[in-house]
This record gives C-alpha cells, structure tokens and sequence, in this order.
C-alpha cells in the first residue's frame, strides 16, 4: 500500500534555489564555469580556526547533547553581535542556536499562522516564506523589496488586523540594505500602528 501524505503537503512548495543548483552542477560537470548565487553556501573552504576549534571541541569531549537552546558562550557572542550590528538589545536566553533557519521557520510559522491568516512576505526573499505559510494554510502578501528602496520596506499595505503576521528579513543575504536597526524599527512602528 503506498504511502498517502497530510493534504498539506500539497501546499508545500519546493526550493527553487536548489533546483538552480543542481542544474548549476550539471553544467558545471560539461565545463562551463559557474558563480554560484542560488543556495548562499561560501565558496570557500571552511577556515582554519574554525576547523581547529571544532577539533579541538571534539578532542575536549564536547560530543554531547547541549541544552535545547544552546550553550551559554555562543548564545552571548551571538547576543553581542545582533547588539553591535543591527543596534538592538538582545539578551543570550532570546538566542536560540539551531543548524540552520527552515526548521525554526516552519515552527514559528506553525504556531502564528492560522487557516486564513495573511502574513506579510518579502519580495524578494527567502523562499521558504511563501511556502509555510501557505503549507499552514495562510495566505502570503507579498510586499516589494526593490533596490531603489535599498531593499527596504516602502509599501504602506498591511494584512487584514484580524488576520495579522509578519515575516521580517534582515540584510544577512544583501549588505546592500545597510544596517538594519532603522528599517526594521520602522516596520515595527508600523506593524503596532496598524494593531499588528
């Protein structure tokens, strides 16, 4: 008997950015020289000091599971970095450290989005936003990110206040969006003016 999947899985999109890499690959292997753009892996080796730390970790006896959110060092250093770059007071018990972003992103979206729930999207923007919220059953806004705008947040439309998210990208993927206290404070205001 085949196995029959959640009707939601029919809402799941798939990650166009790795289709793009696989046929990125294939035309790689013919010879053609290829810039990656698709899937934001460096394409550079991972740096001596961090292989040597994270030998040494191993060689330390640090082969565990670590508490749910995280050790306490990486959870400050990480705190202190969003306080330096983006300007925002972030204490280490708000910081959660987990290998990679699409596991927290289906959670969180899971847990706001309801059936019929608009969320704001970026547009540009990762994906997998689109994706899980409609997965959820929510209903994507895309908002416009242009570069005439530094990528910044301009359109003044806002989601339905009794069906009401947001989901909020950083500059990480495009520097080019300079810091992003400032935009991000301003969405924020916005997003509490409209009861969001």
């Amino acid at each position: 008997m085949p196995l029959k999947l959640a009707h939601r899985m029919e809402n799941l999109g798939t990650e166009t950015a790795f289709e793009v890499l696989a046929k990125a690959r294939k035309l790689e292997a013919q010879g053609k020289n290829i810039v990656h753009l698709e899937i934001g892996e460096p394409d550079f080796p991972t740096p001596p000091n961090i292989v040597e730390a994270a030998q040494k970790a191993i060689r330390d006896g640090f082969t565990h599971y670590t508490p749910a959110g995280g050790l306490m060092p990486a959870r400050q250093a990480v705190a202190d970095w969003i306080r330096r770059t983006y300007e925002v007071d972030v204490q280490p018990e708000q910081v959660v450290m987990v290998p990679g972003s699409k596991n927290v992103l289906l959670f969180t979206i899971l847990a706001l989005i309801d059936e019929g729930t608009e969320a704001i999207v970026p547009d540009p923007g990762y994906p997998i936003y689109e994706s899980l919220v409609t997965m959820a059953g929510g209903k994507a806004v895309p908002i416009a990110l242009r570069e005439r705008n530094d990528f910044r947040h301009r359109d003044q439309r806002a989601p339905q206040p009794d069906r009401r998210r947001a989901v909020a990208q950083g500059p990480g993927s495009d520097r080019r969006a300079g810091p992003a206290s400032r935009p991000l404070r301003a969405l924020r205001r916005g997003l509490r003016a409209d009861h969001l």
